[in-house]
């Protein structure tokens, strides 16, 4: 590896301020996934995730090949779970590709968000009280520090009660 892939280069990053900016940047970073989609948010934001746009991109992910896997982790299950209904209805059908986790206790109360796409492409909210985002489809430094995060809190977290429920 060169110098290069070790460094990081802010100039690929973008700074992304209007929800329309936010909602068009994150489904061209989904339509790039070739195997991976994680997304943290403490709350899932029904205005970014909830869409038309977005559950299209991910049904068509998830479709495209067996070994695709979209996961999402999130504080407030109730909160997902109700103002959600695509991405919940799009993880019961796929239930096998598409997993939704609640976080542990130790990772309760964060302030921020992000998406990881495979290990190049992020999105994410700094601070939620701010509607600043920093984003990039071509940084696998910056990728790659939210994705080992990422898989700490994964691994610690359990499934989301209530999503996969039983017909009677």
């Amino acid at each position: 590896m060169g110098n290069s892939e070790h460094n990081r280069q802010p100039t690929t990053a973008r700074q992304l301020n209007s929800g329309e900016e936010v909602r068009d940047f994150l489904v061209t970073l989904l339509q790039q996934a070739r195997r991976k989609i994680s997304v943290f948010a403490p709350m899932l934001d029904a205005d970014l995730f909830n869409t038309s746009r977005v559950i299209e991109v991910l049904a068509s992910f998830t479709a495209s090949h067996r070994g695709n896997l979209v996961r999402f982790l999130v504080e407030d299950a109730d909160q997902s779970l109700h103002q959600n209904a695509r991405v919940v209805g799009l993880s019961r059908r796929f239930g096998d590709f598409i997993k939704m986790h609640q976080v542990d206790e130790d990772n309760i109360g964060l302030q921020e968000q992000f998406v990881i796409v495979d290990d190049c492409g992020y999105l994410h909210q700094p601070h939620l009280d701010r509607p600043e985002f920093r984003a990039s489809t071509d940084d696998r430094s910056e990728t790659r520090e939210f994705a080992i995060r990422y898989e700490r809190m994964w691994e610690r977290s359990q499934s989301m009660p209530g999503v996969h429920t039983l017909g009677l």
